[in-house]
């Protein structure tokens, strides 16, 4: 490997715990950390893996380095991973130049906040891995290799669901090569069954909530034109390969003759490698074409298939160079995103400004607002907000508080947004009944929609940075009644009583 690798990795580095140091924590982010707070067997989007892999993070502090911390370790154990999967097959000069380009790729390197798409891309990465191995070692009907790759295999599902979308590459590949096929199937469904049975076990109690979202709401949420869904994935996808690509173009060395093409070296990893990215992005092609649109975090659980697989196609030569082009293109984007979080008044202030003022003033002025809030909530049961995202951000920002103890939880109602539905799960409607609660709202218009379900209403107005907002502290929350109107044909609309199983969210004040 060349010299500068090693100055250049630094400075890189050093520029990314720059950014998990000033990046300030908002959007699905804090949504997360509320998972993570609220550890349970599932939530109302996604499986639960995301909440269990920051609840211990969370139980030890909620600062945004230390719970990012993850982030970049698993990024970290996926690039050692991929540099010992290829170094058995094709030497170390090739691993390390694989392993590298996967670690400063732009998606990767840049994914310093922790979001479901790391624990798939962790556990999707470990799986295929020791798949790969189990294959060639099988020597009998059951494998302990294949078990522990469905193992894996099952934390990733418990991750997102795009994991289901290896199966195919995997089953194509292991079922040209296996020895006892079959045994192999068993092996690994033996050990992927613990972790889909306790989903749907989860699901079955708690209003099959991950499946109505992603079947139903989310399928409706993300609807476009084909021109649409199909050019913003070849655009995604131009984005994730631009260093592999940019490679090829003339500046680029070419490759010295029988170099890494050499015949007499393995093709299948290479193979391997390559049905693990095309596949699943062949199902997203698919979903594109039917209108469904895509997320460029979607890919990331490719990336690690991806970059192995082109240092091994196109050969370490064509891999440095995409690694020289992969650092530039991370080192321009975390500077100036750096640049931007130093900065945000300066830098992104004009145009957050015309967009989500109000939510830019909240992440600019947390301290403020955290202290003005503090002052009006002490001794109130529970603190209100319409919107799920602000939601989350103030439960971390009120955890971070010097007196946090004297805050009360924070939780989010009537939203009417088809996302942010974990807080279904951890509001205790019944524990409200007659008492003070606070909620707030943007403005400093009344509450008189509200004004029935309480005995009083006082309302505290306040303003930061032309932005008006009130605090209003409500006296003898009439709770149930307040549920059965507001709360009941919400929660009905988005959880439908034809399903089989439990919903016990719908009736929550039966144990009074």
């Amino acid at each position: 490997m060349p010299r500068w690798l090693g100055a250049v990795a630094i400075l890189l580095l050093g520029l990314r715990i720059a950014l998990s140091v000033l990046f300030p924590v908002f959007g699905d982010e804090a949504y997360y950390y509320y998972w993570g707070a609220h550890p349970a067997g599932g939530f109302y989007d996604l499986p639960p893996m995301i909440g269990w892999w920051l609840s211990p993070m969370v139980a030890v502090s909620s600062s945004p380095v230390w719970v990012r911390l993850p982030s970049f370790l698993a990024s970290l154990a996926v690039a050692v991973g991929l540099f010992r999967l290829i170094r058995g097959d094709r030497g170390a000069h090739e691993a390390r130049t694989a392993a590298c380009l996967f670690f400063f790729l732009p998606l990767p390197f840049l994914a310093l906040i922790p979001f479901p798409d790391l624990p798939l891309m962790v556990f999707s990465f470990f799986s295929a891995a020791v798949f790969f191995r189990g294959v060639r070692d099988q020597r009998r009907f059951f494998s302990a290799s294949l078990a522990g790759a469905g193992l894996l295999w099952g934390c990733a599902f418990l991750s997102k669901y795009f994991a289901v979308f290896l199966l195919p590459a995997m089953l194509l590949w292991g079922w040209t090569r296996g020895r006892h096929r079959w045994g192999g199937i068993v092996s690994f469904a033996l050990g992927a069954v613990p972790p889909v049975l306790q989903h749907l076990e989860w699901n079955h109690g708690h209003c099959w909530s991950n499946f109505v979202f992603n079947l139903v709401v989310r399928q409706k949420a993300f609807e476009g034109t084909v021109v649409q869904t199909t050019g913003m994935l070849i655009l995604h996808c131009l984005l994730v390969a631009a260093p592999v690509l940019l490679a090829f173009l003339p500046f680029a060395k070419r490759p010295e003759k029988g170099g890494v093409s050499d015949q007499t070296k393995s093709a299948d990893l290479e193979r391997y490698l390559f049905l693990l990215w095309a596949v699943p992005l062949g199902i997203f092609a698919l979903t594109a074409l039917r209108g469904r649109g895509q997320g460029l975090h979607w890919l990331l659980f490719l990336i690690p298939f991806f970059a192995g697989w082109s240092v091994l196609r196109a050969g370490e030569r064509r891999g440095l160079w995409s690694l020289r082009i992969a650092m530039a293109m991370s080192f321009l984007f975390s500077s100036a995103l750096i640049g931007s979080m130093a900065f945000p008044r300066e830098v992104l202030g004009g145009f957050f400004m015309q967009r989500n003022h109000s939510e830019f003033v909240a992440i600019t002025s947390k301290g403020a607002m955290t202290a003005s809030f503090a002052g009006h909530l002490a001794g109130t049961k529970a603190f209100f907000i319409d919107n799920y995202s602000l939601a989350s951000f103030f439960h971390v920002e009120f955890r971070n508080h010097p007196d946090a103890r004297s805050l009360p939880p924070v939780n989010s109602w009537m939203t009417g947004s088809r996302f942010g539905r974990a807080f279904d799960w951890t509001v205790r409607w019944a524990e409200l009944e007659g008492q003070e609660i606070s909620f707030f709202r943007y403005g400093h218009g009344g509450a008189s929609d509200l004004a029935p379900y309480f005995d009083e209403i006082v309302a505290n107005p306040m303003a930061f940075e032309d932005v008006n907002f009130t605090v209003f502290r409500g006296k003898g929350f009439r709770a149930r009644e307040f549920w059965l109107a507001r709360v009941k044909p919400e929660l009905e609309s988005f959880y439908p009583p034809f399903l089989p199983g439990k919903c016990p969210i719908q009736e929550p004040f039966d144990a009074i």
